[in-house]
């Protein structure tokens, strides 16, 4: 994928590193988190699709 048809498709200008989602996965690993149960979260760099 070239970085102009890239910046089309997400918003955010970037791909994803490994830092964005760690704060989610320390918080759901946390005692903080303890009462979620079967929550579902997308981690999905502001891309924007069509189905």
């Amino acid at each position: 994928m070239t970085k102009k048809y890239s910046d089309g498709l997400i918003t955010l200008g970037r791909t994803s590193v490994p830092e964005d989602v760690a704060g989610l996965v320390s918080f759901l690993a946390s005692r903080d988190a303890d009462y979620i149960t079967g929550q579902a979260t997308i981690q999905g760099q502001g891309e924007m699709k069509a189905i």
